[in-house]
């Protein structure tokens, strides 16, 4: 059962770290210090999908 709860916690752990990541890239954009462009292919991601990642993110 413990692994069960361990691979739990680890998922959650993972998907706050992405959204902290994502958080991070969209400040460091909006403060002017990263593009667009490298935010997107630090994600893996389309300039048009990290463009609505900041629009719901504001």
């Amino acid at each position: 059962m413990m692994g069960v709860m361990e691979k739990l916690l680890s998922e959650e752990r993972d998907e706050g770290r992405m959204e902290g990541k994502m958080d991070t890239l969209v400040q460091l954009v909006c403060e002017g210090i990263l593009t667009i462009s490298d935010a997107a292919a630090r994600l893996s991601m389309s300039e048009e999908q990290f463009r609505r990642l900041m629009d719901e993110r504001k």
